[in-house]
């Protein structure tokens, strides 16, 4: 059976940087300043992307996931799918979805 975050659990998350990183071990939160996009990017982008229910969206270089992730959460109804060539980086990805509970990603390597 899936983890079935509360609404709360999932504001906590997406409040800040910090709290979103909490879904990664440290070596992955250090990438987060250096490679990875705000959170304040991710939702005005995903406001642009998303403007259809059904939309269906492709990060390509998806890294840990973290665009596709917070993308879920803001956009809840839209489709999320991240390609990534490094396999590690995927993993990490999936353990972060894991911890969301039930987000429409797929993450891909």
């Amino acid at each position: 059976m899936s983890f079935i975050p509360t609404a709360q659990y999932l504001d906590h998350i997406f409040e800040s940087e910090q709290s979103f990183c909490q879904l990664y071990p440290l070596s992955i939160q250090q990438l987060d300043k250096v490679h990875w996009s705000p959170l304040t990017v991710i939702y005005k982008s995903v406001q642009f992307l998303a403007n259809r229910k059904d939309a269906k969206i492709l990060d390509i270089g998806s890294g840990a996931g973290k665009f596709c992730l917070a993308g879920a959460y803001y956009k809840p109804n839209a489709a999320f799918y991240g390609v990534e060539q490094r396999q590690y980086l995927v993993g990490h990805a999936e353990c972060a979805k894991e911890k969301l509970g039930r987000v429409k990603v797929k993450f891909i390597a």
